[in-house]
């Protein structure tokens, strides 16, 4: 039995778009503080929620966070927070980190995002939409907020909060069956 341990509706989706069969368990944690380095982070975040879990399976969690300038941007807790964070985003470059821990295995990648310049209007306008609400840096790639992004350095499921390039040698090492379209995962 595959268990997803993550809520996120983004994630429950790449795993359906993979035609992966799974369980999704929530996982109990809470989170601990950022430290860096980011990439250390997401993978002993992911590994954490993991062990949340306590079921039998093949246990997948994923762990997702935005970096800018060397700082962290988690989840907004309101709207005046995901409006400073998203001004902060305006027109900069950022990484976001995934780490994941799958049956054992762990890892994680990066992507570098730009922004380009925002209105207040229209960040105003997005967070009346409720998007950023949930997501590390107050913005979705696959959702409303994909309108921001000028360019992708990297992979593009990984700025959805799942990498998928980086999981599938693991999905192969793990003898999980999957479909795999890479065009589908590409930032147009």
């Amino acid at each position: 039995m595959i268990i997803l341990a993550s809520t996120s509706p983004r994630r429950k989706w790449i795993f359906e778009e993979l035609g992966i069969r799974f369980e999704i368990e929530k996982p109990q944690i809470e989170e601990e503080p950022y430290f860096p380095p980011p990439e250390e982070y997401v993978v002993r975040q992911a590994e954490r929620k993991a062990n949340s879990v306590k079921r039998d399976g093949i246990i997948f969690a994923f762990d997702t966070i935005v970096i800018l300038n060397g700082k962290m941007l988690g989840k907004p807790e309101n709207e005046d927070e995901a409006f400073r964070m998203l001004s902060m985003l305006s027109g900069e470059w950022h990484e976001v980190y995934s780490g994941f821990y799958a049956g054992g295995i762990k890892g994680y990648d990066c992507s570098r995002v730009k922004f380009r310049k925002l209105e207040p209007e229209e960040i105003m306008e997005y967070i009346k939409t409720g998007e950023p609400m949930d997501k590390a840096g107050a913005y979705g790639a696959q959702g409303y907020g994909k309108r921001f992004i000028e360019k992708i350095e990297g992979s593009y499921a990984n700025v959805i909060g799942l990498p998928v390039e980086r999981l599938l040698p693991v999905l192969d090492e793990l003898g999980i069956k999957y479909t795999f379209n890479p065009e589908k995962w590409r930032f147009e």
